[in-house]
């Protein structure tokens, strides 16, 4: 909860309080683990292994420059390992054990999406600031705590999966689901992040498929109601900002047809890729990369990452490596939808 409602974020490790937090629930979450007699490990751990070896290897071979940058990376790798160890022998649990696991994870996602919510529209509505919530710069789109509004709308997102678990599962009845949908979609609007439309296109795809060989409470016509009330509340908000006099908020039309910079970013990463086919040029390293290929045309600067999952494995790890690290991550992601058997393991997916 605090990774998700802390306000502070200073340079030069904007997000340090946050990730501080998160570490800290992945070491309470596998207190779980040495309350069972076994730990299993599966065998996909090895793959989460290799890739934590990855950033300190690229150091020792002069690749990566800095040892704190490998160490970092490694370090979150390692994190990741971890928990998915836990995870995997959460599923090992007692049913009642596991069932009680998945309510308080959902319940609390769900808290953190509605706090977050009401910290928007306190930014939207031009409230005044305080020590608990971030300022909002001008023109910017609201982004609660998290202080990134595609992270922002990823978090709605899980709450909104987190009240459909808790539907399905007849924890609340469709008043509350209803209602609660209802303002966590006006957050999610207010974002106004293309992510959550890429999200609703496969999230509909995946429930019609699977819905149709399960029993569901959210039938495939009130599914769409849905997406229509978000595309309803997507048009309406710029109205009503101009309307009230506050923030402006884009229109759908605008949003569709901006941001296309990113084309002339990911040209010069290929470019960079194409320098280093091999063995790329680190982990988080894509500056480096910029650096190396000073000769191209560089009028669309890139700062961090290629803000694409496909690019940046391949540029951290050059074309062979980072194509089998991909195959692998699809074909296990591909393994799981296909496997999952009841209805809360399609929610947690």
């Amino acid at each position: 909860l605090m990774a998700w409602l802390l306000p502070n974020h200073y340079q030069p490790w904007l997000a340090a309080y946050q990730d501080f937090s998160m570490f800290l629930a992945a070491l309470l979450l596998s207190i779980i683990l040495i309350q069972q007699q076994t730990i299993r490990i599966p065998y996909f751990t090895l793959f989460f292994i290799s890739l934590t070896c990855i950033p300190l290897v690229q150091y020792f071979f002069g690749i990566i420059y800095f040892f704190g940058e490998a160490f970092t990376t490694s370090l979150y790798l390692l994190a990741f390992t971890s928990i998915f160890i836990v995870g995997f022998n959460i599923t090992e649990l007692e049913q009642k054990k596991r069932d009680k696991i998945l309510l308080g994870f959902f319940s609390l996602v769900l808290f953190a999406s509605i706090i977050s919510v009401w910290i928007q529209l306190r930014q939207w509505l031009l409230f005044d600031g305080n020590i608990w919530t971030v300022d909002l710069p001008p023109n910017g789109r609201p982004f609660a705590n998290i202080a990134q509004p595609n992270q922002l709308a990823t978090l709605l997102l899980m709450g909104i999966m987190a009240i459909l678990y808790l539907f399905e599962n007849n924890k609340i009845n469709n008043f509350v689901a209803s209602f609660t949908a209802m303002f966590l979609i006006s957050g999610v609007a207010l974002t106004q992040s293309r992510t959550v439309w890429v999200f609703g296109g496969c999230f509909a795809i995946w429930w019609l498929f699977k819905s149709n060989r399960l029993q569901t409470r959210l039938g495939c016509t009130f599914l769409m109601f849905w997406i229509g009330v978000y595309l309803v509340i997507l048009i309406i908000l710029p109205y009503l900002s101009q309307f009230l006099g506050v923030y402006r908020i884009r229109d759908i039309t605008e949003r569709a047809t901006t941001g296309l910079e990113r084309i002339e970013m990911w040209k010069q990463v290929w470019i960079a890729i194409q320098n280093a086919p091999f063995f790329g040029y680190g982990w988080g390293q894509l500056n480096i990369a910029q650096i190396s290929i000073s000769s191209a045309d560089l009028n669309k600067p890139i700062f961090g990452y290629a803000h694409n999952l496909f690019l940046d494995l391949w540029i951290w790890n050059g074309f062979v490596l980072g194509t089998i690290i991909l195959i692998l991550i699809f074909v296990f992601l591909f393994y799981l939808a296909v496997n999952l058997k009841n209805i809360n393991s399609i929610v947690i997916l």
